[in-house]
């Protein structure tokens, strides 16, 4: 397969299924603003151990978590149609001192979202729609830009939009801060 072939593929699926999507919102938001001072939180998660707990700092920190809403591009290996594979590991040196390095197979990436909400004390928060998740297999995965663009996608109508890594701890009030700051 060439440079040219894997591009050329891209873009046609690209025209065939965002170009679509992403006309709904031209000339304008697809949903009111709300003017609830609630904050959409957009994260674009590759393989991340830490999503769920990320998630669980952005609620438990927040002085007001039901108007934290999450949009969260989940790109993991789920071990459904490829086995899964580590990142290239150190594993010792050879005799000049360099590296030696090796792949190895791995169980499935653990689902953050599905932790998250199976968690008693958060659970409320998926039920009462305020996660949402768009999965993509991480062969799939076309880089941390594209998984942003989809992730903000998921916006509802937020009056605040934040964009977040996967793997962070929250300050205690940080939505208060954040809209303070915003304003």
């Amino acid at each position: 397969v060439t440079e040219k072939e894997v591009v050329d593929a891209f873009l046609d699926l690209a025209k065939k299924h965002l170009v679509e999507f992403d006309a709904v919102y031209r000339g304008g938001p697809i949903f009111d603003v709300r003017e609830d001072d609630s904050i959409f939180m957009s994260l674009a998660a590759y393989r991340e151990h830490l999503l769920a707990a990320t998630l669980r700092q952005a609620f438990s920190h927040a002085a007001n978590p039901d108007r934290i809403f999450i949009g969260a591009v989940v790109q993991n290996c789920f071990g459904i149609e490829s086995t899964c594979r580590t990142g290239v590991q150190v594993v010792g040196k050879d005799s000049n001192g360099r590296p030696i390095t090796k792949v190895s197979d791995a169980p499935p990436d653990v689902n953050g979202i599905d932790e998250f909400c199976n968690d008693q004390d958060y659970s409320k928060y998926c039920e009462s729609g305020q996660v949402r998740a768009l999965y993509v297999n991480e062969t799939e995965s076309v880089g941390p830009a594209a998984a942003r663009y989809l992730a903000s996608k998921l916006w509802g109508g937020e009056t605040y939009f934040v964009q977040s890594d996967s793997h962070l701890e929250f300050a205690q009030n940080w939505d208060v801060l954040y809209t303070k700051e915003v304003q």
